[in-house]
């Protein structure tokens, strides 16, 4: 992958208003060459606190060591840690030629909550092609920093957002049975896990997989067994529960994070679904009790 070294920086972010770590933010991001060894951060010296690292490995090799074990990261590697941590990251002697990078630091509740559950899944280390609209969505996140977008702490926390979203989306599907849906569907089924919290329709959806909405709908329920609608529901749905459980927004918060703009009516839904309204699941008034929800 060739890179444009006028390309490569590194930048943080920060805004007078310190106290909004209730969601999600960036706290730095950057497209870095190294050549020297005195690349070496150790997770257990940094000041930082409770901030947490993406970084993916574009060309050369780099080293992380934690768990007990040393791991060479190639390119397609991406790696998940937080900080402060026991590990440690650093172009290693050995290396024959730069190591080339990009990574994102992010912090606030909604970070861990994404970063923890991604962890649980997926563990420290994944492998992303470099095509994938996570990578290409962090590509364009440098970007927008680079050209001086991010204006203010919710356009920066919405984008960190997206990135987690994009991220959970990535590897949650890893080991679902994707292959054999067409490319059409497989198209429409990323723009439905990414904008699950937005307002869309069947024409939206439909035209993201390129199809016209009457064929579109009959082949997304013969391929999934479930209507567009339908499936934005279980998205939205099994993210509420995911919220209710990991953080302490309120139900109306929660509602509105996952694309209901009417509380009332998410309640409903909810209920519905559920068999329980979200104050019953967050008070663990349910037999038994429940941190994750699979619609099917």
């Amino acid at each position: 992958m060739l890179i444009d070294e006028n390309r490569f920086g590194t930048y943080g972010i920060r805004f007078h208003d310190t106290s909004k770590k209730d969601t999600a933010n960036i706290w730095s991001i950057g497209l870095e060459k190294q050549t020297s060894t005195t690349y070496d951060w150790d997770g257990r010296n940094r000041k930082e606190e409770d901030v947490y690292v993406f970084q993916y490995t574009l060309s050369g090799k780099g080293v992380i060591e934690a768990e007990g074990r040393l791991f060479v990261l190639k390119p397609g590697d991406g790696f998940f840690v937080h900080i402060p941590g026991d590990h440690r990251y650093y172009l290693p002697e050995y290396a024959e030629g730069p190591w080339i990078f990009i990574y994102i630091t992010l912090f606030g509740t909604e970070a861990a909550a994404c970063w923890h559950a991604i962890y649980e899944q997926a563990g420290m280390i994944v492998s992303i092609p470099k095509e994938k609209t996570v990578i290409q969505k962090l590509f364009h996140l440098y970007e927008q920093v680079q050209r001086e977008e991010m204006t203010d702490m919710y356009t920066a926390s919405a984008r960190a957002y997206e990135f987690l979203m994009e991220c959970r989306r990535y590897i949650y599907d890893m080991d679902a049975p994707r292959a054999e849906l067409p490319p059409a569907i497989l198209r429409a089924l990323d723009y439905m896990a990414s904008h699950y919290y937005e307002t869309m329709g069947l024409e939206d959806c439909a035209q993201a997989a390129g199809l016209s909405k009457y064929h579109f709908n009959r082949k997304f329920r013969e391929y999934t067994g479930l209507t567009p609608s339908q499936y934005i529901t279980k998205q939205r749905i099994e993210r509420a529960v995911e919220l209710l459980h990991s953080t302490s927004f309120s139900v109306k918060e929660i509602a509105a994070k996952v694309g209901y703009a009417d509380a009332n009516y998410f309640h409903k839904v909810f209920r519905k679904y559920v068999g329980t309204s979200p104050v019953e699941l967050r008070k663990g008034e349910i037999i038994p009790p429940m941190d994750r929800l699979f619609i099917h």
